[in-house]
């Protein structure tokens, strides 16, 4: 959704610019296929982890705490990883 560039108003009414969109798109792929390899896991949740930061930290800037859920337990799991 956000290489296709499908999200732009969301990132838009978060006050971020729609290119963004594409680098964090680029971002969570680098980290899932890194996250695959023996070697190169913790990386990938490195990745993750700073991806659901700032997710967890824009929702909450923005007052969508009921939304925070979900970047919160992917945070939870990439801890774990």
């Amino acid at each position: 959704m956000k290489l296709a560039g499908l999200r732009v108003e969301a990132y838009a009414a978060f006050g971020y610019p729609a290119l963004l969109q594409y680098v964090v798109g680029a971002v969570e792929v680098v980290a899932g296929l890194l996250l695959f390899g023996r070697v190169s896991r913790f990386y990938g949740a490195i990745l993750v982890i700073l991806l659901m930061v700032g997710a967890i930290f824009t929702l909450g800037r923005e007052g969508e705490f009921a939304q925070i859920a979900v970047p919160l337990v992917w945070l939870l799991l990439a801890l774990f990883v």
